[in-house]
């Protein structure tokens, strides 16, 4: 089993609006840990009562056994190395 770790930034898309800003920032290990830091993100849009459920692989989120939104995950911009030199 591995131990390393994936960034990534995932950007909530609501069935009936804009993408959600801030984005949520994830740095997760399994599945388990996915989930577990996105529900914790969610709960921001959607109080405590409701019930938040998270489909991996059809990446759907659903609140109350309803889908709500979809999710995407989007990888960090890699930095680029400059071949100039500055004096």
């Amino acid at each position: 089993m591995s131990s390393y770790r994936t960034r990534h930034r995932a950007v909530v898309h609501p069935l009936n609006g804009k993408p959600v800003q801030p984005f949520a920032n994830l740095d997760y290990k399994d599945s388990r840990e996915l989930v577990a830091q996105l529900t914790t993100y969610l709960r921001g849009l959607w109080p405590a009562p409701q019930k938040i459920q998270i489909d991996v692989a059809a990446r759907k989120i659903l609140v109350n056994g309803v889908e709500r939104a979809a999710y995407e995950l989007v990888a960090p911009a890699a930095v680029k190395k400059s071949s100039a030199v500055m004096f």
